[in-house]
């Protein structure tokens, strides 16, 4: 044994000298006219799948958990049991060829000699039916090749029959039980294993060494104009290179059969999302050699390039900007679920100011909060930079220090920064509020009116200003004015929309009853119809002085809010939900700019927002930010071609998201879940194994953020804060 691992070490380190000394050229001359890569395979190789075929699940032990994907119950001493009708597990496969699963299965103990049928699915298609007896039995289900997926795959079994113990027997086990099972083995129907057929992908000088039994995968959104150009320095003759193009509706199997340069043009499918699986296969008629193995020297994805009116029409309106000198108001309506603003289609007239201004102006409607809470999206407005980066993510961290916020460039570039609010969270300790010129801080009363009547009384008219005014509305506790509350509520409530008392009702401790969840969410559109008042006051500020010919008004907020236990939950901080993180976007400019009645449609979010701010401001400079500019969209109102981030790492959540134009990928220590928010906006229905290529293409956007180097927060100690602050947050419900 020890003899065999040295000669395969000998034979890894020659077979590497040898490959990488191959070297990539750069390809025929002709792909750089009007071609640009979208897509370099190789340079991004460590966030492509990589498929091996699974060999064991064992259904007992923890670590095969994440194979065991719907209708189990947890494992017990030597088995787990099936729960319902339905049940599903996960494999791997690296090559299309025949396999065999073997598992160690019984049924539940059914009323009198009844057999319990199952039927198998593998990837949706029926390939077997099984008829189980209540004593534990080994099992064979051939999987054939051309239902096999090259990457993950998925076996649905299905049962006809439940029973529940307690009523066969004397026990209180209620479950619901159909199977058990031992554990699940796959192997090649045919194929002898080789002594040189482990596993191995290695990378190394831009190439890729790649031995048969495995196979590497990479996803994208393919609108038909793409070609895929490979380069292969190394292909032997007992070795076939394979590419499955998949598109859900059609699939394509290539072979290449010599090395050198290969072109493919990628038809338009059906399907929006395409998957490229590269796997080898041996030749069966020769004998096995120490060259079994192939070097990928260049893979790309290239498109045409377009050049359009909108890049002049943008430089156009740069210049403009720079001429103009123009102000800047960042209005913030604190926990404002867009769905809940009649701007934005709800039933009720939330939102009278918002909706006529927003009617004349223009309206994002594809808006985002990257993180469902103030204090990481508001890092994230001030650095545009992600929770993980700006390391502001408990209310017990610092923003990192070194990142160039977006107050402090606005005062090297002349330009006077102010903050408006009474919010616990900008005061001293946590770093939000420092860079700014100057600070109008009350928690308990509006000072909105007199902090805007100072700034213009002591600065000059030319002068330009950002105003930044963070309103705690429509944010809990839902107490506005009775002039407000003005939505049908039902009779006879005594509750408190405080944060504490929704903790009660989703640990139950406070029934949820629907005339409850009425009372709630009337209560929260009570809140958002004075958000909305208090808007309309700051818009008055500016119109009753002259002041909207010279300013850009915009109103948003950092983060949705939950008014009627959606998902489980109430408030915020909790979900990626669309009802946590969707939130409104108006930008009112100058009239005589003419941008009326403007819809964008593109996917955006608060990491864009201070591109976009300095944009107006004229300021072009580099700062890295993770966020882009959104003036060329109010250009490009239809373009719908761009990818949010979502991410929550407070408390022990590790939740990311994806969301696209259409559709949303949601990722937690323990769930993936894929929804197409056009057919289901609520979020119920979990396409994540029905659109596998959609769901690789999430995965692989969100591998190349988990690249980041993440930001070790700094600690600040709670007790520091003054009184005044820490009663404040304890009445909002952040600290106890």
């Amino acid at each position: 044994m020890k003899k065999r691992r040295i000669c395969w070490i000998l034979f890894i380190g020659a077979v590497t000298l040898i490959s990488f000394s191959c070297g990539a050229d750069s390809g025929p001359n002709e792909w750089g006219k009007n071609q640009r890569v979208t897509l370099d395979l190789l340079k991004d190789f460590d966030v492509l799948e990589k498929a091996t075929l699974t060999r064991v699940i064992d259904a007992v032990k923890p670590k095969w958990d994440s194979y065991f994907i719907s209708g189990w119950h947890r494992p017990e001493r030597d088995l787990r049991w099936a729960q319902g009708y339905k049940s599903a597990i996960m494999f791997e496969a690296a090559q299309t060829q025949d396999l065999i699963m073997e598992t160690e299965c019984r049924s539940v103990k059914l009323k009198g000699a009844e057999k319990q049928k199952v039927q198998i699915f593998l990837n949706s298609k029926h390939i077997e039916t099984l008829y189980l007896e209540p004593r534990f039995q080994v099992c064979k289900v051939s999987l054939p090749k051309k239902k096999i997926h090259i990457g993950k795959n998925i076996l649905t079994f299905e049962y006809d029959k439940t029973e529940r113990p307690s009523d066969l027997s004397d026990t209180r086990d209620k479950r619901l039980l159909s199977a058990a099972f031992k554990s699940f083995k796959f192997f090649h129907s045919r194929q002898k294993e080789s002594g040189f057929s482990r596993p191995l992908l290695q990378k190394k000088s831009g190439e890729v060494l790649h031995f048969p039994g495995n196979a590497f995968i990479s996803y994208l959104k393919a609108s038909g104009s793409e070609k895929l150009i490979v380069k292969i320095s190394h292909l032997p003759k007992n070795i076939k290179a394979c590419l499955k193009i998949d598109s859900g509706d059609h699939s394509q199997n290539l072979v290449f059969k010599k090395a050198g340069f290969h072109s493919i043009q990628l038809k338009k499918r059906a399907g929006p999302f395409t998957k490229l699986a590269f796997y080898l296969e041996r030749q069966r008629k020769i004998p096995v050699s120490l060259q079994d193995f192939v070097i990928w020297s260049e893979i790309k994805i290239l498109e045409p390039f377009k050049e359009t009116k909108t890049a002049f029409k943008l430089q156009n309106l740069e210049q403009n900007l720079r001429s103009q000198e123009l102000d800047m108001v960042y209005v913030v309506m604190d926990a404002f679920h867009a769905k809940h603003s009649s701007l934005y289609g709800y039933q009720r007239n939330t939102t009278p100011f918002l909706q006529k201004i927003g009617e004349q102006n223009i309206v994002f409607q594809n808006f985002y909060a990257n993180s469902p809470y103030t204090l990481a999206s508001t890092g994230t407005l001030f650095t545009s930079r992600y929770p993980h980066e700006h390391g502001l993510v408990e209310k017990d961290t610092k923003i990192n220090p070194e990142l160039p916020k977006l107050q402090k460039i606005l005062s090297e570039h002349g330009i006077s920064s102010f903050l408006i609010t009474g919010q616990p969270w900008f005061s001293k300790g946590w770093g939000l509020s420092k860079g700014f010129t100057q600070l109008f801080f009350n928690p308990y009363q509006l000072i909105i009116q007199e902090a805007l009547t100072s700034i213009y009384s002591h600065h000059q008219k030319e002068d330009q200003k950002f105003i930044y005014i963070h309103l705690h509305p429509p944010h809990a506790p839902y107490l506005p004015p009775p002039q407000y509350q003005v939505f049908p509520t039902p009779k006879n409530i005594s509750f408190n929309p405080t944060p504490q008392n929704f903790r009660k009702i989703e640990n139950n401790e406070i029934p949820p009853t629907d005339e409850l969840l009425d009372y709630i969410e009337s209560m929260y559109d009570a809140n958002v119809l004075y958000a909305d008042s208090l808007a309309k006051s700051i818009y008055n500020f500016f119109e009753q002085r002259g002041l909207l010919d010279q300013t850009v008004m915009i109103f948003t907020s950092d983060h949705g809010e939950a008014s009627r236990m959606q998902h489980g939950k109430l408030g915020h901080n909790t979900t990626l939900f669309q009802e946590m993180v969707h939130i409104p976007f108006v930008m009112v400019f100058p009239e005589k700019w003419g941008w009326r009645c403007i819809n964008p449609q593109v996917p955006a979010s608060v990491v864009d927002a201070p591109a976009t701010i300095l944009d107006v401001f004229g300021i072009s400079e580099d700062f890295g930010f993770r966020g882009k500019t959104l003036l060329p969209y109010i250009l490009m109102p239809k373009q719908t071609s761009g990818l949010v981030f979502l991410e929550n790492l407070s408390g022990t959540r590790q939740q990311k998201g994806i969301i696209g134009h259409r559709y949303k990928f949601i990722s937690t220590k323990d769930k993936e879940m894929l929804f197409d928010l056009w057919t289901d906006s609520s979020e119920k229905t979990n396409l994540l194994y029905e659109m596998p290529s959609a769901s690789g293409y999430f995965r692989q956007i969100l591998r190349t953020y988990a690249r980041d180097k993440v930001f070790q927060s700094q600690k600040m100690d709670l007790e520091t804060i003054d009184k005044e602050t820490r009663e404040r947050l304890k009445s909002l419900g952040y600290i106890k």
